[in-house]
């Protein structure tokens, strides 16, 4: 009932983390279940991954750090 738009964006793979990103066909499926249920959803590209600002790599660099 709330009205909100749905940004998927794949966690980058990071040394050290238990987590890896889905493969993208997975991801896709996900998108497609969502939007199937009536949500606005959009599949994101990851930005910053050569700064290790992407999603995912702050977290793990400052629970490492």
């Amino acid at each position: 009932g709330i009205a909100c738009k749905i940004n998927l964006i794949p966690i980058n793979p990071v040394q050290g983390a238990e987590i890896a990103p889905p493969p993208m066909s997975r991801l896709i499926e996900f998108a497609d279940r969502l939007h199937s249920l009536g949500l606005a959803v959009t599949v994101r590209a990851s930005r910053g991954r050569d700064i290790s600002g992407a999603c995912g790599q702050l977290t793990v660099r400052k629970i490492a750090g």
